[in-house]
């Protein structure tokens, strides 16, 4: 396999975990995996690609995974745990214990996901667009490259 086809895999390795992560935990487990090899084949051959333009899109594609993982997700899981803190609708679970109704830990929760499923909802797809949007604007950037035969013109760049 020539390092282009290499690195074309690669992006559409990194597109397809992306993809697999709303389906089945099968699904799920399988795009993690994937992400998981490919991340280990790049840096396993990032060395033979030293001073072609292959270097730039394996350190691209590295940094990818983990800004994202370790800035993007982390920083939107915990605006996202704000707002849903601030917007979250306790009112039947609290009217229930102000009238002296002792409700059990499952009936609790029952509740509170039946009163807040809208708005989780609303959360996970806000996340999963905003994450989206990066990880395909970094893959499709960097493979718009790669198809001009062109290196990445800063692959340290966040954006």
């Amino acid at each position: 396999m020539t390092d282009k086809n290499f690195m074309i895999c690669c992006y559409l390795s990194y597109a397809l975990s992306y993809v697999t992560q709303f389906g089945s935990f099968l699904f799920m487990s399988m795009g993690t995996g994937i992400i998981l090899i490919t991340l280990a084949l790049l840096y396993r051959r990032r060395k033979s690609f030293a001073h072609t333009a292959f270097e730039s899109h394996a350190t691209w594609l590295i940094r990818t995974l983990w800004i994202g993982g370790s800035l993007w997700l982390p920083l939107l899981t915990v605006l996202s745990a704000v707002y849903f803190t601030l917007r979250m609708d306790i009112s039947r679970i609290t009217t229930a214990w102000d009238s002296g109704d002792i409700l059990t830990e499952a009936e609790i929760l029952s509740v509170f996901m039946n009163d807040n499923a809208a708005l989780l909802q609303n959360i996970f797809t806000q996340i999963t667009l905003i994450f989206g949007l990066w990880w395909f604007w970094r893959c499709g950037t960097g493979f718009k490259q790669l198809i001009k035969n062109q290196s990445v013109k800063n692959p340290l760049k966040y954006f």
